[in-house]
């Protein structure tokens, strides 16, 4: 990791951190992240921070025309928390160059049942929001079994 890391993540950060772990509505402004978590989070930083500090000694090493298509779960990037704030931080030039894909399969808080007048969009604020998208790309998927029968 760099020098001048300092392991510790943003407030926002922890506030999407905590919300994954404990189902709360990051959203809700009258339900505040609790402190629940806050031992843990520091392993979560060490992670974000080693995986940009990889991927940002590649983005100096490689060709300026490189592409890198980098693996994490939704919690080491999503809303740009994580690994992407800690690679802008050390070459803000590359905030314009990342493109984010998050997967969700869908559950109760996200359904892809759409009956008539359901409302796909509305749906997916209810859940990320609607100050910051949580990526530039959300692919929502159903999980099923091959030859599984529909009921």
């Amino acid at each position: 990791m760099p020098t001048s890391e300092t392991l510790v993540g943003t407030e926002e950060h922890y506030n999407y951190f905590e919300s994954l772990i404990s189902g709360r509505d990051m959203h809700n402004k009258a339900t505040p992240a609790t402190e629940s978590v806050r031992k843990m989070f520091p392993a979560q930083v060490i992670k974000d921070s080693s995986m940009a500090y990889c991927v940002s000694k590649l983005l100096k090493t490689q060709p300026t025309d490189s592409t890198f298509f980098v693996i994490m779960g939704n919690g080491h990037m999503g809303y740009g928390y994580g690994v992407p704030e800690r690679i802008w931080q050390l070459d803000e030039s590359t905030k314009d160059q990342t493109y984010m894909v998050m997967a969700r399969e869908g559950d109760q808080s996200l359904t892809l049942d759409c009956d008539e007048g359901f409302d796909f969009a509305e749906a997916l604020d209810d859940v990320y929001g609607k100050e910051q998208a949580p990526a530039d790309l959300l692919y929502v998927f159903e999980d099923f079994e091959y030859g599984e029968e529909e009921g």
